[in-house]
């Protein structure tokens, strides 16, 4: 060791590419240059090399992001080749997210009306059979509608359903029962209805 610190003269190390390196390269180059020699040595400092200095180079401008920013967003926190996999995909999956977001709630929704309308559409059969009972039918016409009514209660029984959708099948057999307790009150005679 010298007495007193002596100035030394020495060239600097750069790290050259070509300019049709591919950026993500540049970067994992940058990143492993800072990872090997970035640490101090005997005749330099911390994180000398590689560093911006003018060496009479021009700097590309993925060195510059890297020596203001460090290293992008990506590839901080995932492999390199999901990094910039997800880099260069990021005009088709921008698109594809803003697809999806809108979807992830009409989804539900169209599962849910979907579900609803198995019991719904037999609504129809129903309200029919009711408007025939508002006419004054008479007894033959109340059986066959009876009948009708049975053959719907069934078909509806048969539906297969979600338990968490089961209250719509639940509710529509309760309505088949008041409209069935109107029949066959009609069937007894009595002209009182619900």
């Amino acid at each position: 060791m010298p007495e007193r610190d002596e100035v030394l003269l020495s060239p600097t190390a750069n790290l050259l590419v070509r300019d049709n390196l591919h950026p993500a390269l540049a970067y994992l180059l940058l990143r492993a240059a800072s990872e090997v020699h970035g640490t101090p040595g005997l005749l330099d400092q911390a994180r000398e090399f590689p560093s911006p200095r003018d060496s009479g180079f021009p700097i590309s401008p993925a060195a510059t992001r890297y020596y203001q920013a460090g290293l992008p967003f990506l590839q901080r926190y995932l492999p390199f080749w999901a990094a910039v996999l997800v880099d260069r995909l990021w005009v088709f999956l921008l698109p594809i997210i803003a697809v999806a977001v809108p979807l992830a709630r009409i989804v539900p929704a169209l599962y849910r009306w979907r579900v609803r309308s198995r019991v719904f559409r037999w609504y129809g059969r129903l309200k029919q059979i009711e408007l025939q009972l508002e006419e004054g039918p008479g007894i033959e016409q109340l059986r066959e509608m009876l009948k009708r009514l049975d053959d719907t209660d069934l078909a509806v029984n048969k539906i297969p359903t979600p338990l968490a959708y089961a209250d719509n099948l639940y509710f529509f057999r309760e309505h088949v029962d008041v409209v069935r307790r109107r029949i066959v009150r009609r069937l007894n005679g009595d002209s009182a209805e619900v």
